[in-house]
């Protein structure tokens, strides 16, 4: 099983945590905070991994500055409402750190990613497309609910995402997982089928962690059809009302897919567009409100771009360097190991230091 991690959600979160505890000092300014965030980094990674078994491969993507940027929004840009407060966090030395602990990890025989003009969605997407593809299981770990799209199953594989997070831990999993779980797949020619099968660990892991059962396509169209307003990406549509602006909700979301579906199954968010005055009259239907379908299919077409995560909408050339990486690392293993903050710090100063007892989430007003 491979597990991939969302390397700007890990450092984000711990950085919220600790902007909790400042004092109002700037976070990483100082050499006890560093080696203190440094610590906890390593340690809710650590505990991430030992919910499942000793791993095949781990991967830790990171951000690059991210192509959407690009990608024309009426009255605004892709992220454009996100801010970074130099007065209160050392953004030079959190980039840094960040790297440092990408190259740590390295040397540990993970497989760090990062490619230029790709967000770690992206590449988080590709990996894990691209082991399902080549017959390997994976867990998505991040508390982006962005990423449950992505989850899948066939007769063999899995796609599910895990969030860490200890007020929302939960493995997200496609409708039918836990079901598919109890079947038996054990080929009697093939020890590796049922001698600590990925099935198995999977469902001990769920022992401890709730399991949240989705259907991935309606999560996606329901994310294109109201936008992100943390990302700064509209709803497809919205209406003035008494002064105030109203746009579709996700429960609405979800009675459009009701009435679209009706007609014909949504088997393809990529061919939505194609599909506007559907949707049109969804909206009219559940909003009251009289839409024009050729503004919707822009919308769409601008939303698809921005939310889906599709080899169709992630940019040739991103995919075609990440198909280097992936070429190169796709027969790693990892050697069985004790994955804890020491294991992944040895050889570097960040070892010894004050024990890290901090775990509640406190998310303050930064810029991501």
């Amino acid at each position: 099983m491979n597990l991939i991690f969302d390397g700007n959600y890990l450092f984000y979160k711990t950085l919220f945590i600790f902007g909790g505890y400042s004092n109002g000092k700037r976070l990483l300014d100082d050499k006890k905070d560093q080696d203190m965030f440094m610590r906890k980094i390593a340690t809710d990674m650590s505990h991430a991994i030992r919910n499942f078994g000793s791993p095949d491969k781990l991967i830790f993507t990171i951000d690059a500055r991210s192509w959407r940027k690009d990608v024309l929004i009426e009255d605004g840009a892709y992220k454009g409402t996100r801010t970074k407060d130099e007065s209160k966090i050392n953004w030079d030395q959190f980039y840094k750190m960040m790297n440092e602990f990408g190259e740590i990890l390295t040397k540990k025989g993970f497989i760090v990613s990062r490619e230029d003009r790709a967000e770690g969605d992206d590449l988080m997407h590709l990996w894990a497309d691209h082991l399902f593809q080549q017959g390997e299981d994976s867990v998505i770990i991040t508390g982006d609910g962005d990423l449950t799209q992505c989850v899948r199953m066939n007769e063999k594989n899995f796609v599910v995402c895990f969030n860490p997070n200890s007020k929302n831990r939960k493995i997200v999993a496609p409708i039918g997982f836990k079901e598919w779980l109890k079947t038996e797949s054990y080929d009697l020619f093939d020890a590796s089928t049922y001698m600590g099968s990925n099935k198995d660990l999977i469902a001990e892991a769920m022992h401890a962690i709730p399991v949240e059962e989705i259907d991935p396509a309606l999560m996606i169209f329901c994310k294109v059809i109201t936008g992100d307003a943390g990302d700064a990406v509209p709803p497809v549509w919205t209406w003035e009302a008494k002064g105030k602006t109203f746009r579709v909700t996700p429960a609405k979301a979800e009675r459009i897919y009701e009435i679209v579906n009706r007609t014909k199954f949504i088997d393809d968010i990529y061919h939505l567009p194609e599909r506007a005055m559907e949707v049109a009259n969804g909206i009219a239907s559940t909003c009251k409100q009289t839409v024009a379908a050729d503004v919707i299919k822009s919308r769409l077409e601008r939303n698809i771009t921005l939310v889906y995560l599709d080899e169709r909408v992630i940019p040739q050339d991103i995919q075609d360097n990440f198909k280097i990486s992936f070429e190169k690392h796709k027969n790693d293993s990892l050697p069985a190991a004790n994955y804890d903050m020491t294991h992944l710090l040895a050889g570097t100063n960040y070892v010894n230091g004050p024990k890290i007892v901090v775990e509640s989430d406190i998310f303050k007003d930064f810029g991501m």
